[in-house]
């Protein structure tokens, strides 16, 4: 997997990835890396799951042996039930409720798990997972994957509100938020030097200023949860290799 390649590269412990397109909601390790999967779909379940690491150690504890030997013994016995699994797998493949478009996922080293609080596998443009820092303060991690301009404005709304929501609910601890947000800057307008920094990236601020007059853009909709929020863009505060951003 690259991502872990990179990731021992460059000595990195978290890496949040958007498009992950895993249809389900997984926790799996590769190498040193805990891998934590979320999806919209629906033979994954759309409710929210927190998970705390306790938990997830638990679980595996209690796996049955002999109940999945008594499965496979059924399923000798009856050759019906097994003709009738392989049939339902085979809709589940063609059914497009079970195929996983945007999917969202967070990678954390091992080593971080004994500091992880918890993970909220939310869906498939959401996830959270939490860690307990220093003098008791804790460390939110979010990874959004945002609709695009061309998805309706009600849906992008949704979205930005659930973000809001999200920076609301830990404002009083750290809450570093990460993500695609397909909000292109352009550039940083009046009035909004305390979210956006002097770095941006884009076709300057003569476009900003004269295209998507008429339309709510997911720019605006950023501005309006990150200023409602007193939170900003963190990266625009340094200067980034462009081929980078």
């Amino acid at each position: 997997m690259e991502v872990i390649q990179y990731m021992n590269k460059v000595q990195a412990e978290v890496a949040c990835i958007q498009e992950a397109m895993i249809n389900t909601n997984s926790v799996f390790m590769i190498e040193d890396y805990i891998i934590i999967t979320t999806t919209n779909c629906k033979n994954a379940g759309n409710k929210q799951t927190t998970t705390t690491y306790k938990d997830r150690t638990q679980a595996q504890a209690k796996t049955n042996p002999k109940a999945k030997g008594k499965a496979k013994t059924n399923a000798k016995a009856n050759p019906k039930v097994k003709a009738k699994a392989k049939a339902s797998t085979g809709n589940a493949r063609g059914n497009q409720e079970n195929i996983e478009h945007w999917g969202v996922a967070i990678i954390i080293h091992k080593e971080l798990g004994d500091f992880r609080q918890y993970y909220k596998q939310i869906d498939g443009r959401n996830i959270e997972s939490a860690f307990n820092g220093r003098n008791g303060d804790k460390l939110v991690i979010p990874n959004h994957y945002a609709p695009h301009n061309g998805r309706p404005l009600a849906e992008r709304e949704a979205f930005f509100k659930q973000i809001s929501n999200s920076l609301w609910e830990h404002r009083h601890g750290w809450h570093i938020m990460v993500g695609d947000f397909n909000s292109r800057l352009h550039a940083r307008r009046e009035g909004e030097e305390h979210i956006i920094g002097p770095h941006t990236f884009g076709r300057g601020r003569e476009f900003l200023e004269t295209h998507y007059i008429n339309e709510t853009t997911n720019r605006d909709l950023l501005m309006e949860t990150l200023q409602c929020n007193e939170a900003t863009i963190a990266n625009s505060f340094s200067q980034t290799d462009p081929s980078k951003r």
